[in-house]
């Protein structure tokens, strides 16, 4: 039963080699491994691993994944070839443009044998969601038309989609890694996921928001049967793979243990279970579901019937016939030439004038930006920065530049602005624009991310030699 418990799990694991104890659960028959950035020193590293984790493992294929959604959530290797993220697509306006960004990435994920990407992210936004840039937007049918573009790029390459984070947490500002949501009757929520399942989406993650208009219980979605098999399954009619978010988040326990809450996700129709960080969590959770199917209380037809699905994807995307990944090309791979251009092109097509304007001509503007890269990016244009902390900065005439990452201080902003020095701001998000434009900045930019070709944009565009050609995907009431 132990074996059959544990091709159930996906788990994550600390450092750049499995511990002991992941190296048994591989050795018993896990289904699966998460990659994330703590995993990653480098492109050829990251393929070696591969190669190493599927020798030492039982299943064959063993699943490897990671949460490449480009932009501010991206696992690969930092470099300026890394994709966008949603928002930043959602302004560029451009379904085409979504799927050259998701073939790219797909060949990125492939080059270091990564099977299955955890996106696209298909939770309809909000200005204050906590979801952030990470939504491709606010309107519901153009999260699902750029969604389905998304999940039929990787998929056309052979990585597996999975859609996110059903039945939807876009509008939430509650974080489901701090507690539980409750969401009101879904609306169009649901859309984006009915056209993600009608393009053929390999997988649907569950999260952990709770649904009261179709499971009163306040049972979190991932361990709902009425959501999994009433909703998604019976109504949406996906018949594909079912997946947890991590069940590490408070909201998807909370009143339950980790295994506990693993019992009652598999129980209630998910396929695989995914548990990110803690090997002794995961252990735990892989007894406590073994224990479940020996005393009945998980019936040995679920768990058979969540294999074959999993045995089933696995055969749909070929995974058993790939080789190893090749450590020294892997490198190139990453960093092609033309995924840089595209990165750009992307960049460029999204980055939207909140309020128009750039720095005067041989401005030596003070930077504050909180390590986000802008002082950087000037600086290698050739302009003479000051970079300071916010608390530091006086009153005076020199420009000054902010830079607002995805939490930013509105007491710091007003501080910043009541110094009386013409301000420019370059945001990440829509909320930050906002704030930025109540606070009177002279030029307000949304660039949805810090990659190096949205940073590289944002400094062309705040020496005035880019004009931003994106649209706010949220609505945010600006001044």
């Amino acid at each position: 039963m132990r074996r059959l418990a544990a091709g159930l799990f996906m788990v994550g694991f600390p450092g750049l080699e499995p511990p002991p104890a992941t190296v048994a659960l591989l050795q018993a028959g896990l289904a699966g491994i998460i990659y994330f950035a703590r995993n990653v020193a480098g492109a050829g590293q990251l393929a070696r691993l591969t190669a190493a984790l599927q020798r030492d493992a039982a299943a064959e294929p063993l699943l490897l994944a990671t949460d490449e959604e480009g932009g501010v959530v991206s696992r690969l290797p930092r470099g300026p070839a890394r994709m966008p993220g949603a928002m930043a697509l959602g302004a560029a306006a451009g379904p085409a443009l979504v799927r050259r960004a998701a073939l790219t990435t797909a060949a990125q994920l492939r080059a270091v044998g990564v099977s299955i990407d955890l996106a696209p992210v298909l939770d309809v936004g909000h200005v204050d969601g906590a979801l952030g840039v990470r939504a491709f937007g606010d309107d519901a049918t153009a999260v699902a038309t750029m969604g389905a573009e998304w999940l039929r790029g990787l998929q056309d390459a052979g990585v597996m989609a999975v859609a996110k984070h059903f039945p939807g947490l876009g509008r939430s500002s509650v974080d489901s890694h701090l507690e539980r949501p409750v969401l009101g009757p879904p609306g169009d929520a649901l859309e984006p996921f009915r056209a993600a399942v009608a393009a053929g989406v390999a997988c649907v993650m569950v999260g952990h928001a709770a649904l009261p208009s179709v499971d009163p219980t306040g049972t979190p979605a991932s361990r709902s049967r009425p959501v999994i098999e009433g909703l998604l399954r019976g109504e949406i009619g996906h018949a594909g793979l079912v997946m947890t978010d991590c069940l590490e988040m408070l909201g998807a326990t909370g009143d339950v243990s980790v295994g506990e809450a693993a019992v009652a996700a598999v129980a209630a129709g998910t396929d695989l279970v995914l548990i990110s960080h803690r090997p002794d969590l995961q252990t735990a959770a892989v007894d406590a579901v073994a224990a479940a199917l020996s005393d009945g209380r998980i019936p040995v037809a679920r768990a058979a019937e969540a294999r074959a699905r999993i045995a089933a994807a696995s055969e749909r995307f070929g995974l058993a016939a790939r080789g190893h990944p090749d450590p020294d090309a892997a490198p190139f791979l990453l960093d092609r030439p033309s995924d840089r251009a595209l990165a750009r092109e992307i960049a460029e097509r999204a980055l939207t004038a909140v309020r128009a304007g750039s720095l005067p001509a041989g401005a030596r503007p003070t930077v504050v930006d909180g390590g986000l890269g802008l002082a950087q990016a000037l600086t290698e244009r050739g302009v003479a920065v000051e970079v300071a902390e916010a608390a530091a900065v006086g009153p005076g005439s020199r420009p000054l530049v902010v830079g607002l990452g995805r939490i930013h201080d509105r007491g710091a902003l007003a501080a910043l602005a009541a110094t009386g020095r013409p301000l420019y701001a370059w945001c990440v998000t829509p909320a930050g624009a906002r704030d930025a434009a109540a606070a009177g900045a002279r030029a307000v930019w949304v660039g949805y991310d810090a990659t190096p070709a949205a940073l590289a944009v944002a400094a062309d565009a705040l020496l005035g030699r880019v004009v931003g050609a994106g649209r706010l995907p949220v609505r945010a009431a600006l001044p």
